[in-house]
């Protein structure tokens, strides 16, 4: 969970 779609490791936040 990141606060950006870098990676989506986990889920696909794109949150900044």
């Amino acid at each position: 969970n990141f606060p950006l779609d870098l990676a989506a490791v986990e889920v696909p936040t794109t949150n900044g």
